[in-house]
């Protein structure tokens, strides 16, 4: 190859023509260099904004992820400290704190009994075997003490006022002797019929009768069971039974026999010993409470005691259906029940404890105990104005005494405070 020869493609040999430059020439820059400079500046400034926050996010959960993970776990603490120091849920007042002994009124052993837990009685509507067989006692209540010394059963077909009631099979240490006018047949002295108004002791029976269908399930202590116009109560020293209707209570225990209310002494002619409503009056202990007037309604601790109210009848401290004791008239008033005009204002107490008020029903003067409604709150005095939104409404008296809330008379738009004419 002749060595002046050279490729067209060989740059570096290749002539260049060398043009001279002219003073203040500068070569123009290129319309599209420029426009990808100004758009590079332009998205570095963008990249370097976006990385700055995207640092930050990441800065901002890094601190929460740390702030989660790593610091003490103060919400578990406070947690665990809540669940140790709260209190147990609160119950309702727990009544006399220890069974009533022989003698005490009536009033004291419903406080008592109704103190008591209450059970649900459709769990003790059968009756097991010893063979395990089960047995449907329909409406019929039986259960047990938890020692089975006390085994209770109400009749499951009763057609006559005998066979009503409560019937109870108790361990006796002593129990009565046979009576000499019932000198045949099986004499069973640990059995007991309560059906409310009189109570047997010992009985002529032939077979257990309906404990043939077995025992009921365990009453457990403190437990209590409400069924007919029986409310029951089991406790270690026995059994407490109060009838509604009869006014009378009774405890069973292997010590015997203790009547309440209306219930004394009878003479024995079909069972071993009896109590009944027409017999002898139980013995009550009564005391009086001397420092100061108290208000009908006012709850109070001790069964049987009396005391002044500030309009000077006198009150007794009695059970007042399932509110527990309160200073209550001696008389129980019925609903609908005639009442005296000096009695107007009054409230009395129902035998299940239903708050009434004696007041005119008539524009003849007549006068009736009623359902006085929700009382409003606080003590008013007579003439106090009232809101007519109360109107018809009862409050009481500084006295006890209830108030009506009346249109003024001659007074359109107002209305005031007065006592039941």
């Amino acid at each position: 190859m002749p060595p002046d020869y050279h490729r067209p493609d060989d740059l570096w040999n290749q002539a260049t023509e060398v043009l001279p430059i002219v003073d203040g020439y500068e070569p123009p820059e290129p319309a599209a260099a420029a426009s990808a400079g100004k758009r590079s500046q332009a998205s570095r400034y963008t990249i370097i904004g976006l990385s700055a926050v995207l640092a930050g996010l990441l800065l901002i959960t890094a601190g929460l992820f740390a702030a989660k993970h790593f610091r003490p776990n103060t919400e578990t603490a406070t947690a665990q400290t809540t669940q140790r120091t709260t209190p147990a849920p609160t119950t309702s007042a727990a009544g006399p704190a220890s069974p009533p002994a022989a003698g005490a009124p009536l009033a004291s052993v419903i406080a008592w009994v109704q103190a008591g837990k209450t059970v649900d009685v459709t769990n003790y509507h059968t009756a097991t075997t010893t063979d395990g067989t089960i047995n449907n006692l329909g409406s019929a209540v039986a259960f047990v003490s938890p020692t089975k010394k006390i085994q209770c059963m109400t009749q499951k077909q009763a057609t006559t006022v005998d066979q009503g009631g409560l019937s109870c099979m108790v361990a006796l240490d002593n129990p009565p002797s046979r009576p000499t006018s019932r000198n045949f047949g099986n004499w069973v002295g640990g059995w007991v019929d309560y059906p409310g108004e009189r109570v047997g002791i010992g009985a002529v029976k032939g077979d257990p009768g309906q404990f043939l269908l077995g025992d009921g399930p365990a009453l457990a202590y403190g437990s209590r069971i409400t069924f007919d116009d029986f409310d029951c109560r089991m406790d270690q020293t026995g059994l407490f039974c109060v009838n509604k209707s009869a006014e009378s209570a009774l405890q069973l225990s292997s010590s015997g026999a203790v009547p309440f209310g209306c219930l004394g002494a009878a003479t024995a002619q079909n069972y071993g010993i009896e109590y009944s409503c027409g017999g002898a009056a139980p013995t009550t202990t009564t005391t009086s409470k001397s420092n100061g007037p108290v208000a009908l309604g006012e709850t109070c601790d001790t069964a049987g005691q009396q005391a002044k109210a500030a309009s000077g009848a006198t009150l007794t401290c009695d059970a007042a259906g399932d509110s527990g004791l309160r200073w209550l008239n001696e008389s129980k008033p019925v609903s609908g029940s005639s009442c005296s005009a000096g009695e107007a204002g009054t409230f009395g107490y129902t035998a299940n404890g239903k708050l009434l008020m004696c007041s005119s029903v008539t524009s003849g003067r007549v006068y009736a105990w009623g359902d006085p409604g929700t009382l409003v709150s606080g003590q008013h005095q007579s003439g106090e104005s009232c809101d007519g939104s109360q109107e018809g409404k009862v409050a009481k008296s500084a006295t006890g005494t209830g108030l009506f809330c009346m249109p003024v008379s001659g007074s359109p738009g107002k209305w005031a405070w007065r006592a039941p004419s």
